[in-house]
């Protein structure tokens, strides 16, 4: 009788109303449901939804509903269920819109740097980014991508030939903003080679050689810009 009450729910259309139950009852569960999943998800995903009209999107997110078997009960991670379907039985819309994998991803992320919890741990005292080992804040995401998802909209859809690499960072700052900032080639491979165990020099260090650069003395005022610039939004919490 639950398989029947929810494979109904799920897919109307495929599956009879279980036996004894009356259509006007069954209609409203089948409402509730649809209309609270399809909320989170547009929540989740407003950019994507721009990109279709409602019939196509309730389509989709009835297709989610039917192909999808969800790993967990949690209301607040329907997101990430969304963006596994996309990447696995919903992977026929990229046909049309190449970018929609990175887009729900960078869209995730935004959900995810909300209810994440901090983790990290720092010292108290000033932060010595050269000579002690800088923390990236366990919030922060550091990102790369193959299209410009920070600038996607209902009138900017780019194609595969319109691929630009594409690199951020999305934060949250101290007093609990959701924030993101485009990062060049540079600026993230600096947060990228901090993990709590090198030092800021030896990872200034180590980009001047990964850029064949003899002048790396000239490099540590820049780093240290960004190390504090980084501080000042939360996405550097200190150093250990």
């Amino acid at each position: 009788m639950q398989y029947e009450f929810a494979a109904n729910i799920r897919d109307p259309e495929q599956n009879d109303i279980p036996e004894g139950i009356e259509p006007r009852r069954m209609k409203i569960y089948q409402e509730l449901f649809f209309n609270n999943i399809e909320g989170f998800i547009s929540s989740a995903f407003p950019v994507i939804r721009t990109l279709f009209d409602e019939q196509q999107w309730h389509q989709i997110v009835r297709e989610f509903m039917v192909n999808h078997r969800c790993h967990s009960p949690v209301f607040a991670e329907i997101a990430i269920e969304f963006l596994d379907y996309l990447s696995g039985n919903g992977r026929h819309l990229l046909l049309k819109y190449p970018f929609m994998l990175e887009l729900a991803h960078y869209e995730w992320v935004e959900v995810a740097v909300v209810f994440a919890d901090e983790e990290n741990t720092v010292n108290s005292s000033e932060p010595d980014w050269l000579e002690e080992k800088p923390v990236v804040s366990s919030v922060s995401h550091i990102l790369a991508y193959d299209y410009p998802v920070h600038l996607i909209s209902k009138d900017f859809s780019p194609t595969e030939e319109e691929k630009q690499a594409t690199f951020l960072v999305v934060y949250r700052d101290k007093d609990d903003n959701i924030g993101f900032m485009e990062l060049n080639a540079v600026s993230y491979r600096l947060l990228s080679l901090i993990n709590g165990e090198l030092t800021g020099k030896v990872i200034i260090d180590t980009i001047a050689e990964e850029l064949h650069r003899d002048d790396v003395e000239n490099l540590y005022p820049m780093a240290l810009e960004l190390f504090d610039s980084f501080s000042q939004k939360n996405i550097l919490l200190g150093t250990v």
